[in-house]
């Protein structure tokens, strides 16, 4: 029998399967675009999930059970995550110089 690694690179790969799945589905509801904004579409899921679940999930104080799917929903909406994120960094004017600026000082 094939033992798989639990983790890759100190990430879950039952939250990086999760997150994968929900970037594929949420192809279904993009209109037709090519295959490289939908392999980024799919991977943008993938890390936001990999790396976002295990926030979100103590922050809410979530059960360990509930890992995979919020994993899943990450991955699904992981895109508009994404946009909504860079809308409200670039209304309000914030940029990684200027927060780096804004530290030092």
């Amino acid at each position: 029998m094939i033992d798989f690694p639990s983790e890759i690179l100190g990430l879950k790969v039952s939250t990086l399967s999760a997150g994968f799945i929900g970037g594929l589905i949420s192809l279904a509801s993009q209109e037709k675009t090519s295959f490289i904004k939908s392999t980024i579409s799919t991977l943008v899921g993938t890390v936001c999930a990999a790396y976002f679940t295990p926030v979100i999930t103590s922050y809410l104080s979530l059960e360990m059970n509930t890992e995979n799917a919020t994993a899943f929903v990450i991955g699904l909406t992981a895109m508009k995550i994404v946009e909504t994120i860079m809308t409200v960094a670039d209304k309000l004017k914030i940029t990684i110089p200027n927060i780096i600026i804004k530290k030092i000082k």
